[in-house]
C-alpha cells in the first residue's frame, strides 16, 4: 500500500515536471543570433506577434506577453484593418561590435512604432512610417528603418507596433550598415532604370498621339505616367525624395494608381479594337469593369478621409484588378485583328505577374519582395507590346491611307478629264449644229433642186470644213493638255492657267465671267504641271458652278513671289462659303453645292497641294466671295 502511494506521488510529480517543461517550451521565444560571418538575414522566423484590434496593448505588455503567435515566413499577414504588435529578440554573438540597419521590407507602411528593450528597460524608441514627417526620422529612407549598435554579447528585444491600411508586414530585415548601403544603392539604380524608361516611353507615346491623333497612344502614355507614379510610390522613392508632397497624397498614389491604371488600360482595347461597333458584348463588360474600378476609387477616397471601415473593400481590390487583367487576356485570345497578337502577348505576361503578386500581397502564398519588381517588369513589357500593337495597326492604316490617296489622285486626274470633256462637248454643240444644217441643206437640194446643188456646195462645204477644223482643234488641245504634263518640270503658270480657261471657255462665256490674271509672263514653276492644272481646273469649275448667269461674275488669279515661295491667290465673287468652320470645306464628302456635289473636289485639291506639290492651301471668305491662298516652296526662276 505504501509502495502504491509513493508510486502515485512520483507519477504526479512527473506530470507536474512535464507540464512545466511543456509550458517553458511553449513560452520560450527563439532568439536571432548575430554571428561573425553575418551580413544580412530575414528575421521573420524569430518574430512573434499578436493583433490589437482595440488598441489596448502597450509595448511593455507585449514585452512580457507569453502567448504570441509565430510570424509566417516573410512576415506578410493576411489583409486586415487591425493593428499588430510584434516582438524580436536579438543577440550579438559575434566577437566584435555590430553596426546594424534594421528595416521593414514593405515600403509605404503608414505607422511603425519601435521600442528597444534591454533587461526589461526601454533604451530608445523610433517613430517610423510614411505618415510621419520626413524631418522626424533618424534616417530619411524609402524603408521604415533604424540603426542599432550592439556590443559583442549584448542582447536586446525589439517590440514594434504596425498600423497600416489592410496590408501588413511585421518582419524585419537585419543587415550590416555596409551591406544595406550597398544593396540600397543597387536597388535605387535598378528602380531608376525603369523610372527613366517609363518617363521616356510616356513622352514618346504623347508625341505619337499628337502626330497620328490616335487615342490608343494617349492611353499608353497616361498608363505609363501612372505606372511611373506607382513605381516611385510603392517603392518609397516619392517619400524619400521629400518633395513637400502631402503624405496622404503619397499613400493615395500607391493605393489608387493601380485602379486608375487598370481603368485606363481597359480603355486601350475599347479604342484599339473599336469594341463599340465590332464587339458590343465585350464593350459592355469592359464598361462595367471600368465602372467598378471608378467606384472602388471613390470608396477608397471615402475610407481615407471619412471612415476607415470602408477600406475593407481593399480586400476585393486584388480580385478586381485580377478580373480586369483576365478580361484583357480573354480579349487578346478572342480578337483576330491587326496587332492583336502583340496585345495578347503583353496581357499574358501582365496577367501572370499580377496574379502572382496579388496572391502574395493578400497572404495566399508566401510574399517575396521581388514580386513588386516582377509587376513593374511585367507592366514595362506589356506597354512595349501595346505600343507594338498600335504601331502595327498605325502602319497598316497609313499603308491603306497611302493607297487611298493614290486612288484620289487618280480620281482627280479623271475628274479633270471629265470637266474638260464636258466643256468640249459644249464647245462642239454649235459646229455640230452647223455641220448638221449644211448636210440637211445639201440633202434637200439633191432630192428637190439639183440645179442649185453645185452653187450651194461651194458655199456649204467651206462652212463644214471650218466647223470640223474647230472641232479638231478642240480635241487636239484636250489631248495635248493631258499627255504632255506627267512629270515635274519648268512651266509657265500663266500659260497653264490660260489653257485651263480655254478648255472651260464655253462655260465661262455662258456664265458671263470676267477673268483677270496678274502673273508675270516670264515666271516659271518647277512642279508637276498636270497637278497644278488639276488644282486650277477644280477651283475655276467650282466658281463656275456657283456663279449665277445674269450677274457680273469675276475670277481673279494672281501669282506673287514671297521669299522662296510661290504664292497663288485665287478669288471669286460667287458668294463665299457658308460652311463653318470654313476649313471643313477641305474635308471629304463636304459640299457647298445643293445638287451634283460629291464633296471631293476641294479635299482632292488639298491633297494635291500638300502631297504632290509639297505646299499648303488656306481659304477665307472675302466681300461677296472666297479667297484661296496656295504656297509652294521652291527655287524661283524666270525665263
Amino acid at each position: 500500500m505504501a509502495i502504491c502511494i509513493k508510486l502515485h506521488k512520483r507519477v504526479h510529480l512527473f506530470k507536474i515536471v512535464l507540464l512545466l517543461l511543456l509550458s517553458f517550451h511553449l513560452y520560450a521565444f527563439e532568439t536571432l543570433e548575430i554571428k561573425d560571418e553575418f551580413t544580412s538575414i530575414d528575421a521573420s522566423p524569430y518574430i512573434y506577434f499578436t493583433n490589437d484590434s482595440n488598441n489596448s496593448y502597450t509595448s511593455l505588455d507585449i514585452l512580457n506577453k507569453k502567448d504570441l503567435q509565430k510570424a509566417p515566413i516573410g512576415g506578410q499577414l493576411k489583409p486586415s484593418l487591425d493593428t499588430f504588435w510584434s516582438k524580436l529578440q536579438l543577440k550579438n554573438n559575434a566577437n566584435k561590435m555590430q553596426n546594424l540597419v534594421i528595416y521593414n521590407k514593405l515600403p509605404g507602411i503608414n505607422y511603425i512604432d519601435v521600442y528597444i528593450y534591454k533587461d526589461n528597460k526601454l533604451l530608445e524608441s523610433f517613430l517610423l512610417g510614411d505618415m510621419r514627417e520626413q524631418n522626424q526620422k533618424q534616417h530619411l529612407n524609402r524603408y521604415s528603418l533604424f540603426e542599432l549598435i550592439l556590443l559583442s554579447g549584448e542582447e536586446v528585444t525589439i517590440v514594434s507596433k504596425v498600423d497600416n491600411y489592410n496590408i501588413h508586414n511585421i518582419s524585419w530585415l537585419v543587415e550590416t550598415s555596409t551591406k544595406f548601403l550597398q544593396e540600397e544603392s543597387n536597388t535605387l539604380f535598378f528602380i531608376g532604370i525603369p523610372a527613366g524608361f517609363f518617363l521616356l516611353f510616356a513622352l514618346i507615346n504623347m508625341v505619337a498621339y499628337f502626330t497620328y491623333r490616335s487615342i490608343p497612344y494617349l492611353i499608353i502614355s497616361m498608363h505609363t505616367f501612372l505606372s511611373l507614379f506607382y513605381l516611385l510610390a510603392i517603392n518609397g522613392v516619392m517619400y524619400q525624395l521629400n518633395l513637400n508632397i502631402n503624405l496622404e497624397i503619397i499613400t493615395l498614389v500607391a493605393w489608387l494608381s493601380p485602379m486608375l491604371g487598370t481603368s485606363i488600360l481597359l480603355l486601350f482595347p475599347y479604342y484599339f479594337f473599336n469594341m463599340k461597333s465590332n464587339y458590343p458584348k465585350f464593350s459592355i463588360i469592359l464598361k462595367s469593369l471600368i465602372g467598378l474600378n471608378i467606384l472602388f476609387i471613390f470608396i477608397h477616397l471615402f475610407g481615407f478621409y471619412v471612415d476607415e471601415a470602408f477600406l475593407k473593400v481593399g480586400l476585393f481590390l486584388g480580385l478586381l484588378i485580377g478580373a480586369s487583367t483576365l478580361f484583357l487576356f480573354i480579349v487578346g485570345l478572342y480578337t483576330k485583328e491587326i496587332g492583336s497578337k502583340y496585345f495578347l502577348i503583353g496581357q499574358i505576361i501582365l496577367f501572370a505577374a499580377v496574379t502572382l503578386s496579388t496572391l502574395g500581397i493578400f497572404g495566399v502564398i508566401p510574399y517575396y519582395e521581388f514580386y513588386r519588381y516582377l509587376v513593374t517588369a511585367a507592366v514595362s513589357i506589356d506597354m512595349v507590346f501595346l505600343l507594338l500593337a498600335q504601331y502595327t495597326k498605325t502602319q497598316h492604316t497609313l499603308y491603306e491611307l497611302r493607297k487611298n490617296k493614290e486612288m484620289l489622285v487618280e480620281q482627280s486626274y479623271f475628274s479633270s478629264i471629265g470637266y474638260a470633256i464636258g466643256n468640249i462637248a459644249h464647245q462642239w454643240k454649235i459646229p455640230l449644229a452647223q455641220v448638221g444644217t449644211s448636210f440637211l441643206l445639201i440633202e434637200t437640194l439633191m432630192k428637190h433642186d439639183q440645179k442649185n446643188l453645185l452653187n450651194n456646195l461651194e458655199i456649204e462645204v467651206p462652212k463644214i470644213s471650218i466647223s470640223l477644223q474647230h472641232m479638231k482643234k478642240s480635241i487636239e488641245e484636250f489631248l495635248n493638255f493631258y499627255t504632255s504634263k506627267v512629270r515635274s518640270e519648268l512651266f509657265s503658270p500663266k500659260q497653264t492657267i490660260g489653257e485651263v480657261m480655254h478648255i472651260l471657255n464655253s462655260k465661262i462665256i455662258l456664265k458671263n465671267v470676267i477673268t483677270e490674271m496678274s502673273i508675270d509672263d516670264t515666271l516659271t514653276i518647277n512642279a508637276n504641271e498636270h497637278i497644278f492644272s488639276n488644282i486650277m481646273m477644280i477651283l475655276i469649275s467650282n466658281s463656275l458652278d456657283e456663279f449665277e448667269k445674269n450677274k457680273e461674275n469675276k475670277i481673279k488669279i494672281s501669282i506673287n513671289i514671297i521669299d522662296n515661295f510661290v504664292q497663288v491667290i485665287y478669288k471669286d465673287n460667287a458668294g463665299g462659303i457658308k460652311i463653318e468652320p470654313i476649313e471643313k470645306v477641305f474635308d471629304y464628302f463636304v459640299s457647298t453645292k445643293e445638287q451634283d456635289g460629291n464633296g471631293m473636289g476641294l479635299a482632292i485639291t488639298k491633297l494635291l497641294v500638300e502631297d504632290k506639290l509639297g505646299g499648303s492651301i488656306s481659304v477665307k471668305n472675302i466681300d461677296g466671295g472666297v479667297e484661296f491662298e496656295i504656297l509652294i516652296k521652291q527655287d524661283i526662276k524666270y525665263i
